[in-house]
Parts: structure tokens; C-alpha cells; sequence
């Protein structure tokens, strides 16, 4: 199965906060990975869409 990495930004901050006009400022980004499964799609009975082709018997 195929995996797929993606990332997650989990918290920002700035400092100082509030920040006065022409100052200098600090962001900081706290990011973290989050590996995701992807899974093929299985479609049951009743959940076809327009369009779609119906192979009937099976």
C-alpha cells in the first residue's frame, strides 16, 4: 500500500505579542509529520454515483 507523508502545523507563536510598529519580532512554528495509508475505495451496493458504469451480475 502506498503511504503518503504530509505535515501538520501543530502551534505558532509570536513574540513579542503585541508587536509595535518597527520592532523587531520573533514567529516560531512548531510542525510536525504525519504519515497517512492510502487505501483503495470500495464501493458497496447503493453507492454509485451518475455516471459511473453498472456492470450488472457482478
Amino acid at each position: 500500500m502506498a503511504t503518503l507523508t504530509i505535515t501538520q502545523i501543530t502551534d505558532v507563536s509570536l513574540a513579542p505579542n503585541p508587536v509595535s510598529i518597527n520592532t523587531a519580532f520573533t514567529v516560531s512554528v512548531t510542525v510536525t509529520e504525519k504519515v497517512i495509508t492510502l487505501q483503495p475505495e470500495i464501493t458497496y451496493c447503493g453507492e454509485h454515483y451518475a455516471g459511473e458504469t453498472y456492470v450488472q451480475g457482478g
